[in-house]
């Protein structure tokens, strides 16, 4: 069985990014067929980059690296939550993604995002450096982003709309077939 790590990208008190994880795992919750770790990138405690050498040698001092390389490393697939913050994502998802290297080569990653717009550009962006890092976006239609100013209302509540949920659904889908067929190559070389 695939198992997916689900990353919440962002470390702002009073982030809505909590009410879309928890919207999420309600999905993730439905599915048999993959196994899923939802983590919260706030409890990784990731201080900004330190590692005395190149994550590209995978020789960790930290132990906080070490943790966090083990979990990104046993994972076959990855879902990024993100916002977008002036057209792009969050320094704190930078960082985490920038701690390691070859523990996310040919592992596919899905987005869910929220923003003005649906977070699009900060998906745009995630994509331009987790390709070179020899990852797999996987890019569905419907997108499945939250436009903050029109699906939170209020009281803060997040309102999801008809269609969100087989979006992400689809997107699940995309993931376990690129996970599956990526891990066969993986186990090849």
């Amino acid at each position: 069985m695939q198992k997916v790590l689900v990353l919440l990208g962002s470390n702002r008190p009073g982030r809505n990014g909590e009410k879309v994880a928890r919207w999420f795992k309600d999905i993730t919750n439905q599915r048999t067929d993959m196994e899923f770790e939802h983590v919260d990138i706030d409890d990784l405690q990731l201080p900004m980059y330190n590692e005395p050498r190149s994550p590209m040698e995978g020789n960790y001092q930290y132990d906080y690296t070490k943790r966090w390389s083990k979990k990104v490393a046993d994972a076959d697939a990855f879902v990024f939550i993100t916002p977008e913050y002036n057209h792009g994502y969050p320094a704190v998802l930078k960082n985490a993604i920038d701690y390691l290297n070859h523990e996310w080569k040919h592992k596919p990653v899905g987005f869910i995002s929220y923003g003005v717009n649906q977070g699009v550009r900060a998906v745009e962006q995630l994509c331009q450096v987790l390709r070179v890092l020899k990852m797999v976006p996987i890019s569905t239609l419907p997108h499945v982003g939250f436009n903050i100013i029109t699906e939170i209302d209020s009281q803060g509540n997040l309102l999801v709309h008809e269609g969100k949920a087989p979006a992400a659904q689809n997107m699940l889908d995309e993931l376990k077939w690129w996970s599956e067929a990526l891990s066969i190559a993986r186990s090849k070389n």
